[in-house]
């Protein structure tokens, strides 16, 4: 039986919907990433209000907000935090590793009779 694949309404093939599904998984973690620099950026103008003095000669406050943030994305501020992130995400990964693993284990020891 053959499978039948769409894109945006389009009919594709399997190497397009994979493409399409790895393009859209990209962009959450992209997204997802963005988040994490404006929580930073956020929880470090809490601790650090003068932070947004330095762009007074902006035209508008969007603007130095942007500037702002653009700078505050290369702070080390902003590594430790997308840092501290990517480790949750690895000890969240390792965790639900270990949780098949372990109903993995109980399910055979259950099926075989030895529980």
């Amino acid at each position: 039986m053959k499978q039948i694949y769409y894109v945006n309404g389009k009919r594709a093939t399997f190497g397009q919907y994979i493409n399409a599904s790895a393009y859209n998984y990209q962009i959450e973690q992209e997204a997802e990433l963005h988040k994490v620099k404006v929580n930073a950026f956020l929880n470090y103008l809490e601790k650090n209000p003068q932070y947004i003095s330095k762009w007074s000669f902006c035209d508008t406050e969007e603007i130095a907000v942007g500037l702002a943030f653009n700078e505050f994305c290369r702070s080390p501020e902003c590594k430790k935090a997308i840092e501290q992130y990517q480790s949750n995400q690895k000890k969240k990964a390792w965790g639900c590793l270990i949780l098949v693993i372990v109903f993995l284990i109980i399910f055979i020891l259950r099926v075989s009779g030895v529980i």
